[in-house]
């Protein structure tokens, strides 16, 4: 039972008995703890590892350190995450370890904001072990995260990196791509498989019911409410069913999961732009505005809500706000050294129509 990795929750009673029938098996607790993380009871993980490091066999087991170091990540303590990693890789860990522990702090680096130091990491992986298949799709993911790869230049390059890899490998940066990257029932049986492997990961079922969605509404509610039903935190659940209900053109039903949310966590950016989206969608401008304001002032940088607000501006015949507004996102783009197509003909059409509004004919369109 202790070869199972991940362990299935089911386990846990089982695992329980075990450890209460004094059998010698200190590891159940690493494997308690790994359910507990699933359960998001940070508390009795914590304890569990604790209790595993106190033993002979936990306390020289740098696996225990590492999942203690997630621990850390999946409760939004990202320093101190980090200063678990970095005391790992110290030790000069064996290449496995270092491997995660390397991949561990790039995560956190790139939740902080630090993106080349990122970068630099998978670069110095790939140097070493240019072959090294968890490196290869964690720097694809990143890149796809940073706009450096189109949907379809990553949806090519997935592709590649899944050829010939049987069984598949269950790696946390392949579920981050294959979560970011648009639904496409192409990719239908790699989400179940996916799934399958690590039951409840939202992103994938996410991808898999907007799947679902467009051939069977009716398939895809019955989904959701099995995935709601043995999800054990009721926010990550909501946004699953606002998702899912915005697909389906339910916008009362989005409208009450997003608010749901938020009265739980007033200031959760994920839901207010959500909620502003779905205002948007019922054309209630004015609200959707006051909700994206209230999304930049937690996060001014964002480039997306700003250029968000350009086309609010827009659809209410604020065109010259809304074009300041582009010009903004554009030229803070290519302070980034982004170059948006989409952005820049948007401008560019936008321009045209203030142009001919004003009586002006542009100067290609004369001959």
């Amino acid at each position: 039972l202790t070869q199972l990795d991940p362990p299935s929750v089911a386990l846990l009673p089982i695992y329980q008995d075990l450890l209460q029938a004094n059998v010698d098996v200190p590891f159940l607790h690493f494997r308690i703890a790994q359910i507990h993380l699933q359960q998001a009871d940070w508390a009795a993980a914590r304890q569990s590892l604790l209790t595993y490091q106190n033993t002979r066999l936990g306390r020289s087991d740098l696996g225990a350190d590492l999942l203690l170091a997630d621990l850390e990540r999946q409760t939004d303590n990202l320093d101190a995450s980090a200063r678990r990693y970095e005391a790992i890789l110290a030790q000069n860990p064996p290449t496995a370890v270092k491997l995660d522990a390397l991949l561990g702090l790039s995560n956190i680096r790139r939740r902080q904001g630090n993106l080349a130091v990122v970068s630099r990491f998978y670069d110095d992986i790939l140097s070493r072990e240019p072959n090294q298949p968890r490196a290869q799709i964690a720097k694809l993911s990143h890149q796809y995260e940073l706009g450096a790869l189109s949907d379809a230049a990553a949806e090519q390059a997935l592709a590649q990196w899944l050829a010939g890899k049987s069984p598949l490998s269950t790696y946390p940066e392949l579920y981050n791509l294959v979560g970011a990257l648009p639904a496409t029932e192409q990719r239908e049986s790699l989400y179940l498989s996916l799934l399958e492997a690590k039951p409840g990961n939202l992103p994938i079922e996410r991808r898999l019911l907007q799947v679902i969605a467009q051939r069977d509404p009716e398939e895809a509610r019955s989904r959701l409410n099995t995935v709601l039903a043995n999800q054990s935190d009721p926010v990550s659940g909501y946004f699953l069913q606002g998702e899912l209900a915005q697909t389906l053109g339910d916008l009362a039903l989005a409208s009450d999961a997003y608010e749901r949310i938020l009265q739980a966590q007033p200031n959760d950016i994920g839901a207010l732009s959500a909620l502003a989206g779905v205002r948007f969608q019922q054309q209630q401008y004015a609200l959707a505005q006051r909700l994206y304001q209230q999304v930049l002032a937690q996060r001014p940088s964002d480039l997306e809500t700003q250029r968000v607000m350009a086309e609010l501006y827009l659809v209410q015949d604020q065109l010259q706000r809304g074009v300041r507004q582009l010009r903004q996102v554009q030229a803070a783009q290519e302070a980034q050294g982004v170059t948006d197509p989409a952005v820049s003909d948007r401008l560019q059409q936008v321009e045209l129509n203030l142009l001919r509004r004003r009586g002006h004919q542009p100067y290609w369109e004369r001959y």
